[in-house]
């Protein structure tokens, strides 16, 4: 355990001293985990989008929607209680699942069109022209987060299940810089699970 002396200066216990010791003497066999490393995999060929000219890397959507992922929020899940009074306590039960909505950005290219694919996407879900919502057999989809260790092998990996996009953002412009042009987005979902590796399609 890590401390501070009268003068502010750090000092480590002695079992602190002893666990880097032996750290260091078992060669290091754990390694840090980079936010970097990672995929987001979107199955949007199954789809039945509509043809885009002038858009994609001729590898398919998944592909061309994976190269483009800036940043994304893991999935995640809370359990909201059941109270039940019970003299003068209360006796708490799980309830009802809830999901966590993950964030995401993508980045824009020219001749990998991110706009219009995820437009022909989100128009499955909502066309504002014809003002009609979609059916979920025709917007829902699979996306996966795959974990790559620092030597690229996949490490860990989750499947989240009856994917939409919930949110479509156009991002923002600004004269006083050229930044990379961000799509931003959320992707909704119905749960999610550990990936078994024999499941992912790379």
């Amino acid at each position: 355990m890590k401390f501070q002396d009268n003068t502010g200066n750090a000092y480590y216990s002695k079992g602190a001293v002893q666990r880097m010791s032996n750290a260091r003497q078992s060669n290091w066999y754990w390694e840090p985990q980079r936010t970097n490393n990672f995929e987001v995999q979107i199955e949007l060929d199954n789809l039945g989008l509509p043809k885009l000219s002038d858009t994609g890397s001729n590898q398919g959507y998944k592909k061309d929607l994976m190269l483009s992922v800036a940043n994304f929020d893991a999935p995640g899940m809370s359990i909201s209680p059941i109270e039940v009074p019970y003299g003068n306590n209360v006796a708490k039960f799980a309830g009802r699942p809830s999901m966590d909505t993950s964030n995401i950005t993508f980045n824009d290219f020219i001749g990998l069109d991110v706009e219009r694919l995820l437009a022909a996407w989100f128009n499955l879900i909502y066309d504002p022209k014809k003002e009609v919502v979609g059916q979920a057999k025709d917007y829902k989809t699979t996306a996966y987060l795959i974990e790559f260790s620092p030597d690229g092998k996949i490490y860990r990996s989750w499947t989240l299940h009856g994917v939409w996009l919930g949110e479509y953002k156009l991002g923002s412009f600004a004269q006083d810089n050229n930044a990379v042009r961000q799509i931003l987005g959320s992707l909704i979902y119905d749960y999610f699970t550990e990936t078994e590796k024999s499941e992912l399609k790379l």
